[in-house]
């Protein structure tokens, strides 16, 4: 007999929020994941996971698909861990209708298809986040492949994988603010340069084909990373756009474009126009064609196990953890007379559009580190000074385009902040000019100004690293 009971006179269990759920993150009743804030404060911040976009038709199938997709991604798991199946893991695919045959062909054929492409597994189940696009996640795996390049390496069981969603994930992992993440200690970790950020591979085992009969086996897909980064960024900077306001109240984005709707953004994340490159508005998005064996062609290169790799693979990269840490509170300095602000204010809106959205980018960035550096309402020293700066190096750059904007600005920071804490990759451009003081900010802006002039000039050291020195 099956107990009833009353919601409304007995009282069921209490359960306690966050709780560590899927994926190793703690999370709220709602699932979402909590995370420490970026700025290493006591604030949490709450994201979404790396494939929660609005970009696919949600699916409203039988959940039995998922489990076996699980199943799958849990079979590789405990093979790259040495693990065996036992016999409960076993019947518990059998449940979910793959039989312990099958089950074994999957984790037979998952080491012989790393052998086979010459990948060797560097981190299993990573756990991740992105504080750029808000994602909190783990990558599948990282493995290190035969030309010595790291790449995040993505599971999928599906029938079909020329999805943009699969892309757009893929792109959140392989994103330069995408690091290491510890839930138990909110510390978040860096990996510099060593993940490719141009291509990631998708390991893809049709599991509903195989459960069917059909002869089934890996396959290597290689996905050019390119337009998931520009359809991950259309939908990320619609969110930023919500809660953010940029210098002087123009709307923030990254991209050049303005703000789009919801069903724009999700219109440019969709884009798939028959391989012509698509403006809404303004934004431009990549070339994806509509056609499924278009997308793959477009943006993945599918490798058959003909493409037999004899070279071994390097040894796995090991996740270092920043040695500088970002101050929380730096000095602001004294307020600025209104004529200075009105005319910084004047040249700030003399940019180009290209100028106007690289400067937003990063003071939203900046925003989102709790390091907020916008003038308006509060022109202190420290922020009039370091929109000075941006705005000097935008001149800069829009006159020469041999400058790279990323290193160009580091290389300006490098002397002031430190050449260690500028070199770090794990933090970002918004992080690092928002975390400098008054008197960092004026130093700053003296630097770009020299650069302006020409009286300063970019060398780079023997590690490849920019900096910008003062003529003597």
């Amino acid at each position: 007999m099956i107990a009833v009971v009353d919601d409304f006179t007995t009282p069921g269990p209490v359960e306690v929020w966050p709780q560590l759920g899927r994926g190793g993150h703690l999370r709220n009743a709602k699932g979402e994941a909590i995370v420490s804030h970026p700025d290493g404060g006591k604030r949490v911040c709450v994201y979404d996971g790396a494939s929660d976009w609005c970009l696919d038709k949600p699916y409203d199938g039988d959940p039995i698909h998922g489990h076996r997709g699980q199943l799958v991604h849990d079979i590789c798991d405990r093979t790259d861990r040495g693990e065996s199946l036992d016999d409960d893991f076993i019947a518990h695919g059998v449940t979910l209708g793959i039989s312990p045959a099958l089950q074994q062909h999957i984790a037979t054929r998952w080491t012989v298809f790393l052998k086979t492409h010459g990948l060797r597994v560097a981190y299993v189940e990573l756990v991740v986040v992105n504080d750029a696009w808000r994602k909190a996640s783990n990558i599948d795996r990282v493995v290190n492949c035969a030309d010595g390049v790291a790449r995040v390496l993505d599971i999928k069981s599906a029938a079909n994988v020329a999805k943009a969603s699969y892309v757009v994930q893929l792109a959140t992992y392989a994103h330069e603010s995408c690091v290491p993440y510890t839930p138990e200690t909110g510390e978040r970790g860096t990996w510099g340069d060593a993940i490719d950020r141009e291509r990631a591979i998708i390991a893809h085992f049709p599991i509903g084909a195989a459960i069917r009969g059909d002869d089934v086996d890996w396959t290597y897909i290689e996905v050019e990373l390119a337009v998931g980064f520009e359809m991950g960024q259309a939908v990320a900077d619609l969110a930023a756009s919500v809660a953010y306001k940029d210098a002087f109240s123009q709307p923030i984005t990254a991209l050049v474009r303005p703000t789009p709707t919801f069903a724009e953004a999700k219109a440019i994340a969709n884009a798939m126009s028959g391989g012509e490159r698509t403006r809404i508005r303004g934004a431009m998005v990549g070339s994806v064609p509509g056609d499924e064996a278009a997308f793959i062609a477009a943006v993945m290169l599918v490798h058959d196990f003909d493409d037999v790799v004899t070279e071994p693979a390097p040894r796995a990269p090991a996740i270092e953890r920043p040695t500088s840490t970002l101050p929380t509170a730096p000095d602001e300095g004294d307020w600025v007379f209104s004529d200075a602000v009105i005319a910084l204010e004047a040249d700030y809106k003399g940019l180009d559009d290209v100028g106007r959205s690289w400067i937003g980018g990063i003071i939203t960035d900046a925003q989102l580190a709790g390091l907020n550096f916008n003038p308006k309402g509060n022109p202190t020293t420290r922020r009039v000074h370091l929109l000075a700066a941006l705005v000097k190096l935008r001149h800069v750059f829009a006159g020469d385009e041999s400058f790279d904007e990323d290193d160009t600005t580091r290389g300006c920071l490098a002397p002031i902040i430190g050449a260690e804490l500028a070199d770090a990759k794990g933090f970002s451009l918004g992080q690092l000019v928002g975390c400098c003081s008054a008197a960092e900010a004026s130093r700053f802006r003296d630097m770009a100004a020299c650069l302006a002039e020409g009286s300063a000039s970019m060398v780079f050291t023997d590690a490849g690293e920019c900096r910008v020195e003062v003529a003597a």
